[in-house]
């Protein structure tokens, strides 16, 4: 799932595990994706 922080900051957390897999170092908001990329505006 892709989702924002309070910082603004995208980040991807695991369904399963409810951790956060990855965050964007830059502020920005999804706005595509699919199994493999997705694409935030910054």
């Amino acid at each position: 799932m892709a989702a924002v922080t309070r910082a603004g900051r995208t980040t991807l957390v695991d369904f399963t595990t409810g951790e956060a897999r990855w965050t964007a170092e830059e502020p920005g908001v999804p706005i595509a994706g699919d199994d493999e990329s997705l694409l935030v505006r910054e």
